[in-house]
C-alpha cells in the first residue's frame, strides 16, 4: 500500500514504516528496497506512537486493527499524530462470511461497515468517506476501505 502511494505522489515523501514485529519490518525493508524506495523503520506499538503530534501528512494503514483489543485507542493515536487537514487511508477487515474463517484462524474479529466509519468520527475524524470497491471481488468481500481527514480545528484534548 505504502509504495503504491508513494509511486503516485508528485513530491518527494518521508516514509515511516511502523510494525510490532522485527519480523515484519525486515519483510517490509525488503519490500521497500525492491521498489527502490527508502524508509525509515519503527519498532513500536500503534497505540503509542513515537511521533509527535500533527507531524505526519499521510497515515496509511492496513489490516491492523482488527487485531487489536483497543481499536479505538489505535485510532485516536493516527488520528493524534495527522497534523490539522491531514488525511488517513485505512483498510480494515469486512465482518462478512468470507471473512469468518480468517478471522478465526487468526483470532481477529470484522468491522461492519457503520461501525468501523463511527469508530473513524469518534477519533475525530471528519470527511469520511468509504471509498468504493476496487474491481477485485474477494477484496470487496473482505475488506472496507475509508478515506478521512483530520479537521483543521482541533480541539485541545487532540493533544492527550
Amino acid at each position: 500500500l505504502s509504495s503504491a502511494f508513494i509511486a503516485s505522489c508528485k513530491a518527494p515523501v518521508r516514509l515511516h514504516a511502523l510494525d510490532a514485529s522485527p519480523h515484519m519490518l525486515a519483510e517490509a525493508q525488503r519490500t521497500y528496497a525492491c521498489d527502490g524506495l527508502k524508509a525509515l523503520l519503527h519498532l513500536g506499538d500503534i497505540c503509542g506512537l513515537p511521533f509527535e503530534s500533527g507531524s505526519m501528512d499521510v497515515v496509511l494503514t492496513a489490516h491492523v486493527l482488527e487485531h487489536l483489543a483497543d481499536p479505538q485507542r489505535a485510532l485516536t493515536e493516527l488520528m493524534r499524530v495527522l497534523r490539522p487537514g491531514g488525511w488517513i487511508l485505512l483498510i480494515g477487515t469486512k465482518a462478512s462470511p468470507v471473512s469468518l474463517p480468517i478471522q478465526m484462524l487468526w483470532r481477529t474479529h470484522g468491522f461492519a461497515p457503520n461501525e468501523l466509519e463511527a469508530r473513524i468520527r469518534d477519533a475525530g475524524a471528519t470527511h469520511v468517506e468509504r471509498l468504493k470497491p476496487v474491481p477485485m471481488p474477494l477484496f470487496n468481500q473482505l475488506s472496507l476501505t475509508f478515506l478521512a481527514r483530520k479537521p483543521l480545528n482541533h480541539s485541545p484534548t487532540d493533544q492527550l
